[in-house]
C-alpha cells in the first residue's frame, strides 16, 4: 500500500469523527440495568446463561445515577439491559423519578410477557415515553 493510499484510507475513517462535534463532547443518553433477572430464555441472549446473581438495582443507587447523570448533560434514560426491566416493582417509581429530574425521554425494552395493563398503567402514568417489544424468544 502507498503512502497516498493510506492517507485516502485514514481521511475516509477520520472524516466522520469530526462529526461527532456536532453532538457535543458527552453523551445524551444512559441505560440503568434495573434488574439482570429474566422469565424468557431467549437464544441470542446470554443472560441465561450468567452466574451473575439475580438481583434488582437499589432504588437509592438509582436516584443518584439519575440525578449524576443528569448534571452531567443525559437527558435520555432507558431501564433496561440484560433483564426484563418489569420483574422490578419499583420501575414506575424509577420512571417517575426521571421525569421530576428533568429527563426529556424515558424508555424500556421488554420482552413483553409481563406486558400487562397492571403492569403497564402504572408506568405510563408516570410518564414513560416509549415501551419497546422485544419478540425474539
Amino acid at each position: 500500500m502507498t503512502e497516498q493510499e493510506l492517507n485516502k484510507r485514514v481521511n475516509y475513517i477520520a472524516t466522520p469523527l469530526t462529526e461527532l462535534d456536532k453532538f457535543g463532547s458527552h453523551p445524551k443518553n444512559m441505560l440503568i440495568e434495573v434488574t439482570n433477572s429474566c422469565n424468557a430464555n431467549c437464544i441470542f441472549c446470554a443472560n441465561s446463561k450468567s452466574n451473575r446473581k439475580r438481583e434488582n438495582i437499589d432504588e437509592t443507587f438509582v436516584d443518584r445515577i439519575l440525578k449524576e447523570g443528569y448534571d452531567l448533560g443525559l437527558r435520555e434514560v432507558g431501564f433496561y439491559t440484560t433483564g426484563e426491566p418489569l420483574l422490578n416493582k419499583k420501575l414506575p417509581l424509577f420512571v417517575k423519578s426521571a421525569k421530576e429530574i428533568g429527563y426529556s425521554y424515558t424508555y424500556i425494552t421488554t420482552n413483553g410477557i409481563l406486558a400487562t395493563i397492571q403492569n403497564l398503567e402504572p408506568i405510563i402514568t408516570n410518564g414513560i415515553d416509549s415501551i419497546k417489544f422485544s419478540i425474539n424468544e
